[in-house]
């Protein structure tokens, strides 16, 4: 985890950024979970291997904001690979739901995410997550991304303990993961200890875009916003290491 530390933001857009409006701000559409009396999980990615984040029970409602092919999946109505992406951020199987017509219009959710859809940024602060890290804590959030991207990733994973932020590329390395300074979409940024604003734990953010100047355009907790969602553009030089768990 790091210590909030004030970071100078470079006065971007998300339009000018992304290129337009996210696909997912279309309205919702409310759906009702259907699994004939069992709770659904809801998970961090659209596969059934990937880490549970919460359930619901059979009956309730669920709040869809768009939707995308995953793991295949049998329900006791169908059986279908469509998933859709809940308001709280995390995925449910088409499956285990009871659609309305509505569904079918939902837009496609981005390969790459984007926005605080953080699944414990309403949560209280600290509370050991899904993936073993703190809630609202900037490694909660990388490791909320880093399984969205996949492959499936907590703090004991790899036969390794990635802990505080300052840890994670010895970390990864151990465990045969690639670490540079050469930064990709979908990457993990670590800062260690003290530089550049980091704190004494280090810092860890999600790469989300790469810019041909060198920049790169960073998602993270606790950073420009204390135990909050931010993104910033900074100099990719800056950044420690790059580690890039899905390669």
């Amino acid at each position: 985890m790091s210590v909030l530390r004030r970071f100078a933001v470079l006065p971007v857009t998300v339009a000018l950024l992304l290129g337009g409006a996210s696909a997912a701000a279309a309205a919702p559409v409310q759906a009702t979970v259907d699994t004939a009396g069992h709770k659904v999980v809801m998970r961090d990615r659209q596969a059934m291997k990937a880490t549970g984040v919460g359930r619901r029970a059979d009956g309730r409602k669920a709040t869809l904001r768009c939707r995308r092919r995953g793991s295949m999946v049998n329900g006791h109505v169908r059986r279908t690979a469509g998933w859709y992406k809940l308001r709280n951020g995390a995925w449910v199987p088409g499956a285990q739901l009871r659609l309305p017509k509505a569904a079918a219009k939902l837009p496609t959710c981005r390969k790459v995410p984007f926005g605080d859809d953080y699944y414990y940024r309403n949560r209280p602060v600290g509370r050991v997550d899904a993936w073993r890290f703190y809630s609202r804590y900037c490694t909660s959030f990388a490791a909320w991304r880093a399984n969205q991207m996949g492959p499936k990733f907590s703090n004991f994973s790899h036969d390794q303990h990635y802990s505080n932020a300052e840890h994670w590329d010895n970390a990864a390395r151990a465990a045969g993961i690639p670490v540079n300074r050469r930064p990709r979409r979908g990457a993990i940024a670590q800062w260690d200890p003290g530089v550049n604003g980091a704190s004494y734990a280090g810092h860890v953010g999600f790469v989300r875009r790469v810019f041909r100047d060198g920049d790169v355009l960073i998602e993270e907790y606790n950073w420009t916003t204390a135990r909050g969602y931010g993104r910033r553009r900074v100099r990719a030089r800056q950044i420690s290491h790059f580690i890039h768990f899905g390669r």
